[in-house]
Parts: structure tokens; C-alpha cells; sequence
């Protein structure tokens, strides 16, 4: 089965800030499989928050083993070095 999985993290009320990171997973008919999200404490960066949450992610992934997964993030930094 195939797994759209959305990933975002954030930092309020600035950066650095108070940290959290979320993802939700989707199976291939569209229905959320799994959604998984935490504070990660003060004085954390955006850009750690949005690594975090898909680090939390593959960590899903690994967990899943023989399945196909695409992870998809609105962070450009992320996205580049992954690439």
C-alpha cells in the first residue's frame, strides 16, 4: 500500500520559539491512517521543527517496513537538502 504522509513543524510567537512538529498519514483511498505531533520545548528553530517532523515520519516508515511512501513538506530548505 502507498502513504501520502504531510509533514509540518512551526515555531511561535517567534523563531527561535517555542517548537512543535506534526505529521498525518494517508492511506492511497485518502483516509488518515495516523496523525502524530508534539511540543519539542523552547528556544527550537522552524527549521529544526520542520526536520523533526519528518524525521518523526521515516521513523513511522521504518516502523512500517514494506510499504511505499511519499513524504511531502512546505519546507523549500528541507526538500533542497533531501534532495
Amino acid at each position: 500500500m502507498k502513504y501520502t504522509i504531510y509533514c509540518d513543524g512551526i515555531c511561535e510567537p517567534t523563531n527561535p520559539g517555542k517548537g512543535a512538529w506534526a505529521f498525518v498519514v494517508f492511506n492511497d483511498q485518502d483516509s488518515e491512517i495516523v496523525a502524530k505531533y508534539d511540543y519539542a520545548g523552547t528556544n527550537r528553530t522552524n527549521n529544526e521543527m520542520e526536520y523533526l517532523a519528518v524525521i518523526e515520519a521515516l521513523v513511522w516508515c521504518h516502523e512500517m517496513d514494506d510499504d511505499e511512501f511519499e513524504i511531502l513538506t512546505d519546507s523549500q530548505l528541507v526538500v533542497k537538502q533531501l534532495n
